[in-house]
């Protein structure tokens, strides 16, 4: 009877032994399973090796090409305001006057003064005073005319170029005060942008080059202009130097202070181009970085870019032609993650 319970006892043993040793093998296989499940399908991409167009923009307000404040150079009542903000006027054109009571008093003085010298320079010629006294008399008609012709300018006030004019501070009878002058005038064909570019377009931006401008107040049109003038200097503490751009503006719809994106065509060049998908950004940092495809597993790879073309982004340094680099799944991508190219 002993026997056979231990009989019992010794199959009921190996029983549990056997089934215990089943569900090992059964786990053991449903885990390599989901193993070989979870491992992420990824697709990749190289970096290509293209020549491009460089194309830097920028923005900056249009400016007059040349804006003169219209002043006296000591303070007088004003007599008459000739022009109007928005009207044309010519280079030379009177714009206002002044009050001519001293005017007119300086110009008295100085047609007896004038009278005077002639009678004087007739006595030197027939040797009737001395050189000293005929030098005397001619300083002193030349200084008074020269305080009369100064005089006038202050008094008659010129626009010194043909432009618009753009500010008018008086009204006529106003009292002028230095602090604001009475005119502005603004020359606006051609109109210059001034743009700061990067120092290493330093070399390559030429005078006369060619550069396409934007406005916002005539969406989809493209206005031509051309850089004028390259300033010599490099701003150490921005790392940009000035360049200027001259508009024709021959049908004057461009107007000063307008808002303006300049495209400048720096040349041509090879560069090594990857989607722009593949590109992260370390939260934080503008630092940017990729996951390469090596031996399998995605490898975080820190790299250099440069400007963005179309759809592609320009890499400096980190690449080479010929790395895998992976565009999907990234956001849940980790550094050493085991990965497969989807087929």
């Amino acid at each position: 009877m002993k026997l056979k319970e231990l009989t019992i006892s010794t199959l009921s043993l190996v029983f549990v032994t056997g089934l215990t040793a089943l569900s090992s093998c059964s786990s053991k296989s449903q885990a390599k399973t989901e193993e070989t499940q979870e491992i992420k399908r990824v697709n990749v991409v190289s970096p290509r090796i293209d020549v491009v167009d460089i194309v830097d923009s920028y923005t900056a307000n249009v400016e007059a090409f040349v804006k003169n404040n219209i002043a006296p150079q000591t303070p007088n009542r004003i007599g008459r305001m000739l022009v109007e903000v928005g009207q044309r006027v010519q280079k030379g054109q009177v714009v206002a006057t002044l009050d001519d009571s001293s005017l007119k008093q300086q110009e008295l003085r100085l047609q007896n003064i004038r009278a005077d010298f002639q009678r004087i320079e007739e006595l030197y010629k027939v040797g009737g005073i001395s050189k000293s006294q005929y030098e005397a008399q001619k300083m002193n008609y030349e200084v008074t005319a020269s305080a009369y012709n100064n005089l006038k300018d202050n008094t008659l006030l010129k626009s010194p170029i043909s432009g618009i004019i753009t500010q008018r501070n008086y009204d006529s009878g106003d009292m002028y005060s230095p602090t604001m002058p009475l005119l502005v005038v603004e020359q606006i064909a051609p109109l210059k942008i001034i743009i700061n570019a990067s120092e290493k377009y330093f070399t390559r931006v030429k005078k006369g080059m060619e550069v396409d401008v934007t406005l916002d107040v005539f969406p989809g049109e493209v206005f031509k202009g051309q850089v004028a003038l390259l300033y010599p200097t490099i701003d150490p503490n921005t790392r940009t130097f000035k360049i200027e751009i001259h508009l024709k503006n021959a049908d004057n719809r461009v107007r000063p202070g307008m808002y303006a994106s300049v495209k400048m065509h720096i040349n041509t060049e090879e560069v090594m181009l990857l989607a722009d998908v593949a590109v992260l950004t370390l939260p934080g940092t503008n630092q940017k970085y990729v996951y390469v495809l090596e031996d399998g597993k995605a490898v975080h790879r820190v790299i250099k870019t440069g400007d963005m073309v179309g759809q592609d982004i320009v890499i400096i340094e980190g690449l080479s032609s010929s790395d895998k680099v992976i565009t999907t799944g990234l956001a849940s991508m980790k550094n050493g993650e085991t990965v497969q190219v989807a087929m």
